[in-house]
């Protein structure tokens, strides 16, 4: 008998008889023995609360000694391995993949906004979240999402505060390589109309139904395409094709594009003149404004530069903010 199966039968694994059958548990030693050979893993019951796993990890560290692994998998559940120099690099804490992908669901927000909480209750950095595309805010939407290095149990975890919000995080699932830009294949809408009057005409309604199946319709809806203030976005838009380069800059930085933050007083400052002023008490949400103030600080003449620095920090980040859209 070798020493590790003279230790195995020496350990008393009746602390862990409620978590696994007998069966399972003589296949804890067989793990041990074989040092991951027959079998390979085991794999615990999906029903497990939080407390029952930290229990199971704890006491399969101290009656092997460290030489059996255990993991939680998406489903709760506990998996454990044979944890040898060879296990730990392919078997490690990230083994199935460092990107937990999941479906969020959210109510009148949209992507970056449920992005930035998510990363808030998360505390991590927003780039740890990543997603294929944006979401309009007024409507209930649904798209895959991923965070890096974060299990699916952590993430599960914010749905008590999450939910009443109007956020849904779940469909967990392991992946070596993130969700990002790029990836959409397409969207899906359901249009639902509300509070339709019982006197409307349903043969209008039809007309309009067949001119959407033959026809289509403009996507004109929205600050995505007009942005929140009194400077729309697609007049900024207008002034970048005709290489209207100042103007451009002017329109984002006017003091009325301020009227939904308290970028005010920063706006009034650029239009006296005073840019280094500006620059200063630009609140640092204002990304695109600080991105053309910044430029103009060092040339105060050189808009197309100064454009080209919002450019480039919309395609890095994916940040869409006001005056300037995707």
């Amino acid at each position: 008998m070798s020493q590790e199966q003279a230790n195995a039968e020496s350990i008393d694994l009746s602390p862990l008889s409620e978590y696994f059958t007998s069966s399972q548990l003589t296949d804890l030693h067989n793990l041990y023995t074989s040092k991951g050979t027959s079998p390979t893993e085991i794999t615990s019951r999906a029903d497990l609360t939080k407390d029952q796993r930290t229990f199971i990890h704890k006491t399969i560290r101290q009656l092997f000694t460290n030489h059996l692994d255990s993991q939680v998998t998406p489903t709760n559940a506990i998996r454990i391995t044979y944890a040898n120099s060879t296990s730990r690099r392919t078997d490690s804490k990230w083994s199935q993949g460092e990107y937990c992908h999941f479906t969020c669901k959210k109510n009148n927000r949209d992507t970056m906004a449920t992005a930035s909480l998510l990363a808030k209750w998360l505390k991590c950095h927003a780039r740890v979240i990543g997603y294929a595309g944006t979401k309009d805010r007024r409507a209930i939407t649904t798209q895959r999402m991923s965070a890096h290095k974060m299990k699916a149990e952590r993430l599960a975890a914010l749905n008590k505060i999450a939910n009443p919000m109007g956020i849904w995080v779940g469909d967990f699932s392991y992946s070596k390589v993130p969700v990002k830009l790029g990836d959409l294949k397409g969207n899906e809408f359901i249009i639902t109309l509300r509070e339709v009057p019982p006197s409307t005409d349903l043969g209008e309604i039809e007309k309009a139904m067949a001119s959407l199946r033959e026809n289509g319709f403009i996507n004109y809806y929205g600050m995505q395409r007009f942005g929140t203030s009194l400077v729309s976005t697609h007049s900024v838009g207008a002034l970048l094709l005709n290489g209207h380069w100042k103007e451009a800059c002017e329109a984002i930085l006017d003091v009325k594009a301020g009227g939904m933050n308290d970028s005010l007083e920063a706006r009034e400052l650029y239009a006296k003149g005073d840019i280094a002023g500006a620059l200063e008490k630009m609140p640092r949400t204002c990304l695109a404004e600080r991105s053309i103030l910044s430029v103009l600080k060092q040339d105060s003449k050189h808009y197309a530069g100064a454009l080209q620095a919002v450019i480039s920090l919309a395609a890095v980040t994916n940040l869409r903010y006001q005056g300037i859209s995707d």
